[in-house]
């Protein structure tokens, strides 16, 4: 702004007979104007940029929360049981992580999923064998629980502990004197669902 010398600040009427005041009335309420158009501007961007520092709306702020997230509820299903040993085959996995895959070993612990796998600790479950001699049906009710742990590729580090429920049925072969096969003897068929319900951790 050029500041004029007082002798040249236009006040009152001029020799032309001009009223010069109206003139520098309107201009000082024009600059208000500016300035209060320049003020809620500034306090409107400080507003957006103190909301999306904080993250609301903000795709890179619910991302981060997303990325911190390390434990949950995980809940596991079994089944596509083998007629050589009566073990699940299949698993399938959802809730702080969704996977699915297979099951393998002698007592179907090595968990072998899409994006890496882990192993089952079932020392703690308590199946419930039942046989009926005479048609060779049987069912094993699974209660206890299995511990999850030794994680591979994205689910290094894992852990926890998930409750079990759920059963198998099947028929068991006969020796030609009539007698059921139990234990680990090859069965006609055998079916089933067990399900697992739990906190699971996972260390980045």
């Amino acid at each position: 702004m050029v500041v004029r010398p007082a002798s040249m600040v236009p006040m009152g009427r001029g020799p032309s007979g001009q009223d010069h005041s109206t003139g520098w009335a309107e201009r000082t309420e024009d600059m208000r104007r500016n300035h209060g158009r320049i003020v809620i501007s500034l306090a409107a961007f400080s507003i957006v940029g103190v909301a999306a520092a904080i993250g609301f709306g903000g795709v890179a702020s619910s991302g981060t929360a997303a990325a911190a997230t390390t434990s949950g509820m995980e809940h596991l299903w079994v089944s596509g049981f083998n007629v050589s040993n009566q073990n699940p085959t299949t698993i399938v996995a959802t809730g702080l992580f969704t996977d699915a895959g297979k099951l393998s070993g002698p007592s179907a612990n090595k968990v072998s999923l899409s994006r890496g796998g882990f192993f089952v600790d079932s020392n703690a479950l308590q199946p419930n064998f039942k046989l009926n001699p005479r048609t060779c049906f049987f069912t094993v009710i699974y209660r206890g629980s299995i511990s999850l742990g030794r994680g591979t590729g994205a689910y290094a580090g894992i852990s926890g502990t998930l409750t079990v429920s759920g059963s198998e049925q099947g028929v068991a072969m006969k020796t030609q004197s009539g007698k059921c096969l139990e234990g680990s003897s090859p069965a006609l068929g055998v079916t089933g669902l067990i399900k697992a319900d739990g906190n699971v951790k996972l260390r980045p």
